[in-house]
């Protein structure tokens, strides 16, 4: 999930939001493999939002712009 582009959805947010936030404690982020680890969840982020951003857009009756996820 963290790497492969092709299977972030908008609903990883959440689950990618929650992974850097146990990685980011101060137990955890000591270890090496945490710390690589938050570096592909922080790239994967601003993957999902690149790729959101290019999508079409849709209009919601009031007037927000959102992109069309999957």
């Amino acid at each position: 999930m963290v790497v492969d582009d092709d299977v972030l959805e908008k609903e990883d947010m959440y689950i990618l939001d929650r992974m850097k936030d146990f990685i980011s404690a101060e137990d955890v982020i000591k270890y090496a493999a945490a710390k690589q680890l938050l570096i592909l969840i922080e790239r994967a982020v601003r993957m999902l939002l690149l790729y959101a951003s290019n999508l079409p857009h849709s209009r919601s009756s009031n007037g927000v712009v959102t992109p069309r996820l999957r």
